[in-house]
Order: C-alpha cells, then sequence, then structure tokens
C-alpha cells in the first residue's frame, strides 16, 4: 500500500489522460460519422435536384418531338424557346465535387447540349420570317423533321445523365 500512496497522483493523471484521449478518440469518430452523413445527404440531394431538372428537359424534348412529328398538327409555324429553363444547374455547378467522375462527366455533357440546342435551332430560323415572337425562335413546318431529328439526338444524353444518376441515388 506503500507504492500506491506515493504514487496515487501520477496513476490518476495517467488515467485522467487516457479519459480524455478515449473522449477525444470517440468525439473524432462521431463527428466523422456526422461528416460522412452530411456529405452524403447534400450528394442526394444535389442528383435529385439534378435528376429533377433533367428530367423536365427531357419531357419537354419528348413532347416536342411528339407535338412536331404529328402529321396532324394544323400549324405551320413553331416557336421554340430561345433558352432552356435550366436554373438549378447553374446554381449546383459549384457542388458538383459530390458526384463521381462519370456522372460530372454525363451530366456536363446533358447540360453543354441542352445550352447548344438553341444554336442549333437558330439555324433554321427563317431570316425574313414576318411571324415571330420575343424570347422564341421561330421554326417553319418544312424544317420540322430537322427539329425532331435534332431533339431526338439530344434527348439521348439527358436520358444517359439522368439513369447515371439516379444509379448514383441509390448506391450513396
Amino acid at each position: 500500500m506503500d507504492w500506491f500512496d506515493k504514487y496515487q497522483t501520477f496513476i490518476a493523471g495517467l488515467l485522467g489522460f487516457l479519459g480524455v484521449i478515449a473522449t477525444i478518440r470517440s468525439n473524432g469518430k462521431q463527428n466523422r460519422g456526422l461528416l460522412i452523413e452530411q456529405v452524403n445527404q447534400e450528394s442526394r440531394a444535389l442528383r435529385r435536384a439534378l435528376i429533377e431538372e433533367l428530367s423536365l428537359v427531357a419531357n419537354t424534348y419528348k413532347t416536342n418531338i411528339e407535338d412536331l412529328s404529328n402529321s396532324n398538327n394544323p400549324h405551320g409555324i413553331a416557336f421554340l424557346p430561345e433558352n432552356p429553363h435550366i436554373a438549378a444547374y447553374g446554381q449546383l455547378v459549384p457542388r458538383f465535387g459530390l458526384l463521381d467522375t462519370e456522372e460530372i462527366k454525363k451530366t456536363m455533357l446533358a447540360y453543354q447540349l441542352i445550352q447548344e440546342l438553341p444554336d442549333r435551332f437558330r439555324l433554321l430560323q427563317p431570316r425574313d420570317s414576318k411571324v415571330c415572337r420575343d424570347g422564341f425562335i421561330t421554326i417553319e413546318r418544312q424544317d420540322y423533321a430537322t427539329v425532331v431529328e435534332i431533339y431526338d439526338s439530344f434527348l439521348s444524353p439527358v436520358l444517359e445523365a439522368i439513369e447515371l444518376l439516379g444509379r448514383g441515388e441509390k448506391t450513396s
């Protein structure tokens, strides 16, 4: 018992130090777990937002393909929007680091094509058209088939991005 009286302060200090170390390790592990969960949550939210916006674009493309392919379409002129509605994309680009490399590639390609689409349609717009509307590109009936082909070729990358983001959403 004599040695205990002699070293009791040292033993208490050692036990206290070991307790502090154990607490720090436990808190660190808990904080890492919370951080990983937060990153996963942000990643899922990013994917969901991109999927929803790309789905809206894909549905618009499909509707336009159907409308312009309809042989009973009585309209001789179609008006297509000059600017794609992709507001979420512009705000979400800084967070793309939460996606994996393949998701970034497919998503960036889809959005690049979405942004290029109006430029392609402007090439078909008649120069002397008397019928035009601000904010829209005028397409005449004889160019409907070309527009449908363009929509169809741009739709595949959008659907691929949606599918890949959806897979990533399920695994995260």
